[in-house]
């Protein structure tokens, strides 16, 4: 009989250790989700006001994924606290769609090759706005895209106040300039975006592994399997 009691007592200990295990550990993924999305916005902010990104809809872009971060985060610790088995349900259906994403993404980054990166760049630079243009043309001292794009110096008026047309009276085309900087860009940018796709999978794994355990305090009634 003792014997029985010790083992039932060993197994809700056990089963009390991996509840409360899985959800701290929820609870830190989503912290590190929330100072995520906080330096993002923080980084958003400090590039648009100290002129670094002077693009509104990046800077916009930037600043929505932060915000996204943190209400998920939210979200995430809450469910998690409150052990809510739809909750975790909705959290880990999120947190799946986030993963694809980014995953993909990081692939992608990864995987692109120069031939790629320069059509993708040109697309990208043909609908940029004036002004982020002529500030990246400003910032690498060079004019227009490349040769596709005709005779950059004669055809776009802003190079004309450039350093390079008032010295030289001709400018370097930008993507000969800034193409080993793109390159590394998305390569910097696809490795750590395959990192963190990891925490994401990490968050789907103690979410859903919280929603199949039992809150050893509270009689599960109305719990899900």
């Amino acid at each position: 009989m003792a014997y029985k009691s010790a083992l039932q007592h060993l197994e809700q200990s056990q089963a009390s250790c991996n509840f409360y295990c899985c959800r701290r550990t929820l609870i830190a993924l989503n912290a590190c989700y929330l100072i995520i999305g906080i330096i993002l916005i923080s980084t958003a902010a400090g590039a648009s006001i100290t002129k670094v990104v002077t693009s509104l809809p990046v800077v916009g872009a930037i600043i929505t994924i932060g915000i996204f971060l943190i209400l998920v985060s939210i979200f995430g610790a809450a469910v998690a606290i409150c052990h809510s088995s739809i909750g975790l349900l909705f959290y880990t259906l999120i947190m799946v769609g986030v993963f694809t994403m980014q995953f993909a993404v990081s692939i992608a980054a990864l995987s692109i090759n120069r031939q790629q990166e320069h059509l993708v760049m040109s697309k990208a630079w043909d609908k940029l706005p004036w002004t982020t243009r002529h500030g990246i043309q400003e910032r690498f001292d060079c004019c227009g895209f490349d040769s596709s794009t005709g005779n950059a110096s004669a055809s776009t008026p802003s190079c004309h106040v450039l350093k390079c047309y008032r010295i030289k009276q001709s400018c370097s085309y930008c993507y000969p300039i800034m193409k080993d900087i793109i390159t590394a860009a998305l390569k910097g940018g696809g490795g750590v975006g395959l990192f963190f796709s990891f925490f994401d999978f990490l968050g789907i794994f103690f979410a859903h592994r919280l929603r199949r355990l039992q809150d050893p305090i509270h009689v599960p009634t109305n719990h899900l399997y």
